[in-house]
């Protein structure tokens, strides 16, 4: 993987190898292998191409991918800088498309996911695991088979070097991002969902503010998530919607996190 120590010594010799071959220092020499000079040499010709609007959405996003690949984050962050606003608005996209994706899945969510019934009793109950596994399945079914993210369920953060510090030990619903990467474009969104009964928010640290408070930890860390979402389902109690709101406009920043409501099976929720 090409380090941020190879790029400085490209560009030192501005892209010239054969100036490092003449004046390169030993060390600098052999840092090199393989063919790591052409890839940063075919990565800075490509990103000049994206940058004067040369190439096709499906271009950009290959080469995104690649540069993931062949780059560690420090040398990634370097070398896409100037085309840093084009990666901002395909993240935007990346984004949207996964918002209409969860959005259409709601409304395929039926009544035996959303409402769980309990044996011997003529109630049900809300259960948010079977209402999230049904969720996942079907954004899954939804998503394109070229999105460039990976949609993942409850992973376990507790012990992840760059994130436990700071949001503690949190086990999200959904994360939309690269595994094992943490790069400026590695993660796109993450969503806590919660059942309107489940969605208490008079205790600090618990319920809805735990979740809140997660949300807003990993919106807002180095190379965080670009949006999170607040999913409620079962949202029929419009008094206690009413009193989320107020709670969620308090904690929230709505232009990084967002708030649904899903009242009924077999219906889109709706965005506050």
């Amino acid at each position: 993987m090409i380090t941020i120590d190879q790029l400085n010594i490209y560009r030192k010799y501005g892209g010239l190898e054969d100036g490092l071959a003449r004046a390169g220092r030993t060390s600098e020499k052999q840092l090199f292998e393989n063919n790591d000079w052409g890839k940063i040499a075919d990565s800075e010709q490509n990103i000049e191409l994206i940058a004067k609007g040369l190439t096709s959405q499906e271009f950009k996003i290959r080469i995104i991918q690649k540069l993931h690949e062949e780059f560690d984050s420090n040398a990634y962050a370097v070398i896409t800088s100037p085309i840093s606003e084009i990666f901002l608005g395909m993240k935007q996209q990346h984004f949207e498309t996964f918002f209409n994706a969860l959005i259409a899945a709601t409304e395929k969510i039926e009544d035996k996911y959303f409402y769980l019934p309990v044996a011997y009793n003529q109630e049900f109950v809300f259960r948010e695991r079977a209402y999230c596994y049904e969720l996942y399945h079907q954004i899954r079914q939804i998503l394109p088979a070229d999105f460039p993210y990976i949609l993942s369920g409850e992973v376990n953060k507790a012990g992840h070097p760059r994130i436990a510090p700071f949001c503690g030990s949190i086990i999200p619903d959904f994360l939309v991002h690269n595994p094992g990467q943490m790069g400026e474009d590695d993660n796109l969104v993450i969503v806590e969902v919660k059942t309107i009964h489940g969605a208490d928010y008079n205790r600090e640290g618990k319920n809805l503010l735990k979740d809140m408070n997660t949300i807003n930890c990993m919106t807002n860390l180095q190379n965080g998530y670009f949006r999170g979402i607040i999913l409620i389902f079962g949202a029929n109690n419009n008094e206690k919607k009413l009193e989320i709101e107020d709670v969620y406009r308090d904690r929230c920043n709505p232009e990084k996190v967002l708030l649904l409501f899903h009242d009924n099976p077999k219906t889109q929720a709706r965005l506050l």
